[in-house]
């Protein structure tokens, strides 16, 4: 499903859950909201339906946990796994439990910038990365400050995008912002920097790479989950609800 049938879809919620199987086979997928709290009803829900995942594959080592934004520190309790790492943590904390294998299908950065560099700046690439965590520092409220947060972020963002040419200081990200979106940087305006990166919206230049950025995600998704069906393996997938929406058709197509 492309963006603009997402963007018509006329009730969008999480969770999105469906299922294929050809007799052999299973594939879960649990389409999440991003959440890091241990309380959030939505994580038994998950662990119900990881449970009922269990109860159909036979053989253990044949079943594959799959989460989002790459693999997580499996050390740690439950409730330490989930407020670290969301639900990506749960996932891990219950498939290493039964010792079954876990992936993360991310394409690196360089392979993405690759086909966002065809039609995009580098400023207007990076500011994209910068609002998008922005918005998850929002959403998350961790302890850091805001600067000890975004510094890290920034060095990993100089390192995985090998951009020797580019700065990469606060002082910067914040001149390019203004310059995108003709206003001052400021962290109290939660709802603009989750707008911005809505990638079914069409308001700004980084909702475009926003869209472009998140496709070529789901085609590299669906690429490994069919090459690990291929050999053999059933699938517990747990990805943000709209990666669900849009990749159940070619799942279910592709899946056989």
């Amino acid at each position: 499903m492309d963006y603009d049938e997402y963007a018509q879809l006329e009730s969008v919620s999480s969770p999105k859950m469906f299922e294929v199987t050809n007799g052999k086979q299973y594939l879960y997928y649990y389409g999440a909201s991003h959440v890091n709290d241990p309380e959030h009803p939505m994580l038994p829900h998950i662990e119900e339906y990881w449970s009922k995942f269990l109860s159909v594959v036979d053989d253990k080592s044949t079943a594959v946990a799959v989460n989002e934004g790459g693999l997580r520190n499996p050390e740690g309790d439950r409730d330490t796994m989930i407020k670290r790492d969301g639900e990506g943590g749960l996932i891990t904390y219950l498939a290493t439990k039964e010792n079954i294998e876990i992936i993360s299908p991310e394409p690196n950065r360089m392979d993405v910038d690759k086909e966002l560099l065809k039609e995009f700046s580098k400023d207007e690439i990076q500011c994209y990365y910068f609002v998008r965590v922005v918005n998850q520092y929002l959403q998350s409220k961790p302890e850091k400050s805001f600067e000890d947060y975004i510094k890290k972020i920034l060095e990993v963002d100089k390192k995985e995008s090998d951009w020797s040419d580019f700065d990469f200081s606060l002082e910067n990200m914040k001149r390019i912002h203004t310059q995108i979106f003709g206003n001052e940087f400021n962290l109290e305006e939660q709802g603009f920097f989750y707008t911005v990166i809505n990638p079914s919206r069409k308001d700004t230049v980084i909702n475009a790479i926003a869209r472009a950025s998140s496709g070529y995600r789901d085609m590299f998704i669906i690429e490994k989950i069919i090459e690990k069906w291929g050999e053999g393996k059933s699938l517990f997938v747990v990805y943000g609800f709209s990666h669900g929406y849009r990749q159940e058709k070619a799942l279910k197509t592709l899946l056989k």
